[in-house]
């Protein structure tokens, strides 16, 4: 009985001692990155004329989040540090570029950037477009004149 047992805590014993773990198993990461989400615009369709409101949002821990880059293509709109990250608000007159939309594709890139420096990119594609293109996509224009 006294050989079982001594074999046992040479077994465990070794086992503690020789075995190796990798540094990054001790260490366990509790920080959870915050869920960042476009919730306007909601359409990707606008008519011509129109004003794109971007508002984006933080679902969990916004304070880890330093500050979100807007860019219409590669055009830069603006930086906001505070959550509801918002540009065009409606009633205002900040952000231009995104005012009196004209006709075309056009992609928004948010550049979300955490206290930490990393970063993560969030994308929306949208039209915009005559409310009127459909009827007159030939450039025929009909005239009805009644015989006489």
């Amino acid at each position: 009985m006294k050989k079982i047992f001594f074999f046992l805590q040479i077994v465990i014993t070794s086992s503690f001692v020789f075995g190796k773990v990798a540094p990054e198993a001790l260490f366990w990461n509790t920080s959870i990155y915050p869920i960042v989400h476009i919730i306007a615009p909601s359409k990707n369709y606008f008519k011509t004329g129109d004003d794109v409101y971007v508002k984006l949002i933080v679902s969990n821990n916004a304070s880890y989040v330093s500050y979100v880059d807007l860019f219409l293509g590669k055009q830069f709109i603006g930086r906001d540090n505070s959550s509801p990250y918002e540009w065009c608000k409606p009633n205002s007159t900040s952000h231009v570029q995104l005012r009196n939309m004209t006709s075309g594709k056009y992609s928004i890139s948010a550049v979300v950037k955490y206290v930490d420096s990393k970063k993560k990119v969030l994308s929306r594609k949208f039209k915009v477009k005559s409310p009127y293109a459909a009827a007159n996509q030939y450039g025929v224009c009909m005239t009805y004149f009644p015989h006489m």
